[in-house]
C-alpha cells in the first residue's frame, strides 16, 4: 500500500472539471480574493471550505481539483483527486471534504490513513475535513459576510489612516465603523483589514454592533 505518484495539474486547469451544465447537483463558482479569480465548486460543503480559506490569515492561496494521486492498495491501482491545494506560510496541504457519513466509509478511512502517511516523502500533507465541521455557525456566517464586503484592495494610504484611528482608540466596536468611524466605505475598509490579517476580532463569535476589533500587533500590511 503506497502513493505511486503526485501530479499536479497545470496552474490555470483542473485535474477534474467541475462546473457543468449536464450535472444534476449543485455547483457554482466562488469570487476570492486569495486567489484572485473564480473558484468552481461542486458542493456548498466545498464552498464553505472556500468561504473559510479566505478568511483563514495562514493561508497563501489555494486551488480547487489541484492533482491526481496515483496510489496501490492490496495490489489494485486507484486515482484520487483531493478537493482543495492549500499554500501556507510554511507547508502545502492537500485537503478532502466529506460529510461525517461518508468519512467513516472503510476505503475512506483506508485512502486518508495512506495520503497522511505517504503525502510528506512528496512535500504534501493530507487532512480530511468533515463537512459538518465548515458549517458551524456563526463562524461561517461572520466569513461570509467579511469574504463578501472585503473582496477589493484597499490602497496603502486608507490602510496607514486606519492604523492610526486604531491606535488612537485602542480598539473600535462594529457599531462604530457602521457609524462612520472608518469613513464612508469604512466597513469594506474593515473587513479587507480582518482578511488581510491586520485588523483581529472573533471569527467564532456572531458579528454585530458590540463585536470589538483590534490593529494586530503581528501586522505586516498588504498580503
Amino acid at each position: 500500500m503506497h502513493i505511486q505518484s503526485v501530479t499536479l495539474a497545470p496552474t490555470d486547469i483542473l485535474a477534474r472539471k467541475v462546473v457543468t451544465r449536464s450535472k444534476s447537483f449543485c455547483t457554482g463558482k466562488w469570487p476570492s480574493w486569495k486567489t484572485g479569480r473564480m473558484t468552481q465548486w461542486e458542493s456548498l460543503n466545498e464552498r464553505n471550505a472556500f468561504v473559510l480559506l479566505d478568511c483563514d490569515t495562514r493561508v497563501r492561496t489555494y486551488k480547487e481539483q489541484p492533482a491526481v494521486i496515483q496510489y496501490e492498495v492490496a495490489g489494485r491501482s486507484f486515482r484520487h483527486f483531493p478537493d482543495v491545494w492549500v499554500q501556507y506560510e510554511s507547508h502545502q496541504e492537500f485537503l478532502e471534504i466529506k460529510p461525517a457519513k461518508q468519512a467513516q466509509d472503510p476505503e475512506v478511512q483506508v485512502r486518508t490513513a495512506l495520503m497522511e502517511e505517504e503525502l510528506p516523502r512528496f512535500g504534501y500533507r493530507y487532512r480530511l475535513l468533515l463537512a459538518e465541521d465548515l458549517a458551524l455557525q456563526p463562524r461561517l456566517k461572520t466569513c461570509s459576510y467579511l469574504a463578501r464586503y472585503g473582496r477589493q484592495p484597499i490602497h496603502a494610504h486608507a490602510r496607514e489612516w486606519a492604523r492610526r484611528m486604531f491606535a488612537q482608540e485602542g480598539h473600535l466596536c462594529w457599531n462604530d465603523i457602521q457609524g462612520g468611524a472608518l469613513g464612508a466605505r469604512g466597513v469594506a475598509l474593515a473587513c479587507r483589514l480582518v482578511l488581510e490579517g491586520s485588523v483581529t476580532l472573533d471569527l467564532d463569535k456572531e458579528l454585530g454592533a458590540s463585536t470589538v476589533l483590534h490593529w494586530s500587533a503581528d501586522s505586516k500590511g498588504s498580503r
